[in-house]
C-alpha cells in the first residue's frame, strides 16, 4: 500500500512540473512571436532579452526529460520555477506593452513605474519581480545542490541560509521597486543590493 502511495505521489509530481514547466514554454514561446511580429526583430536584443527565451525553454525541456527520474531532486524544481517564472514574465512585460501602446524607447528604456501609463505600471506590478525566481535559485541552489539534490558537506549549510536569504531580500526589494507609485529605476534599492550581497557571498 505504502508503495502504491509512494507511487502516486511521484506520478502527482511529475506532472506537476511538467505542467509548469510546460506552461513556462508556451508562455516564452508566445512571447518570441509577439515581439518579433509587432516590434521586429531589431528590438529582441534591447526590451526582450532573447537569452531569457532560451533559458526558459531549455530548462522546460529538460524538466520535462528528467522529472520522471528525479521527481524529488530540488535541483529539478529549481530548473522548473526557471521555466515557469521567466515565460510568464516575459509574455506578461511584451502583452502590457501592446495593451497599453507604451512607446518602444519608453520600453526598452529603464523602467520607473511612474513615468509609465497607469495602467501598465500596474500591471507589470503583478510580474516585474519574476526574474528573482526565475533566476536567482537555479544559479544559487541548482549549482550548489547539483547533481543529487544534496548539499556537498554539512559545512555549505550556512551558504544555503545565505542564499535564501539573499534571494528573499532581493525578490522583496524588487517588488517593492515595481509599485505604481515608484519614481526611481526599478530594481533599486538598499534591499535589492543587500540581497544581491548575500546571494554572491
Amino acid at each position: 500500500m505504502s508503495r502504491a502511495i509512494q507511487g502516486r505521489g511521484d506520478r502527482y509530481l511529475i506532472t506537476s512540473m511538467r505542467l509548469l514547466a510546460g506552461i513556462g514554454a508556451l508562455s516564452a514561446s508566445a512571447a518570441a512571436f509577439l515581439v518579433i511580429d509587432t516590434a521586429g526583430f531589431t528590438i529582441w536584443f534591447y526590451e526582450f532579452d532573447a537569452f531569457m527565451v532560451l533559458f526558459a525553454l531549455f530548462f522546460a525541456g529538460f524538466v520535462w526529460l528528467v522529472a520522471p527520474k528525479q521527481p524529488h531532486n530540488p535541483v529539478v524544481w529549481t530548473m522548473t520555477a526557471t521555466a515557469l517564472f521567466g515565460g510568464v514574465m516575459l509574455l506578461g512585460y511584451i502583452i502590457t506593452w501592446i495593451v497599453f501602446d507604451v512607446d518602444v524607447a519608453v520600453a526598452v528604456a529603464p523602467i520607473v513605474p511612474a513615468e509609465l501609463p497607469p495602467g501598465a505600471a500596474g500591471a507589470i506590478a503583478w510580474f516585474g519581480w519574476m526574474w528573482v525566481p526565475a533566476m536567482l535559485p537555479v544559479l544559487t541552489f541548482g549549482l550548489l545542490l547539483f547533481p543529487d539534490g544534496k548539499l556537498p558537506s554539512p559545512r555549505w549549510r550556512w551558504v544555503a541560509v545565505t542564499s535564501s536569504l539573499g534571494i528573499l531580500l532581493t525578490g522583496v526589494g524588487t517588488a517593492w521597486s515595481y509599485r505604481p507609485t515608484s519614481t526611481v529605476q526599478v530594481e533599486d534599492g538598499p534591499l535589492v543590493y543587500l540581497g544581491f550581497v548575500l546571494v554572491v557571498c
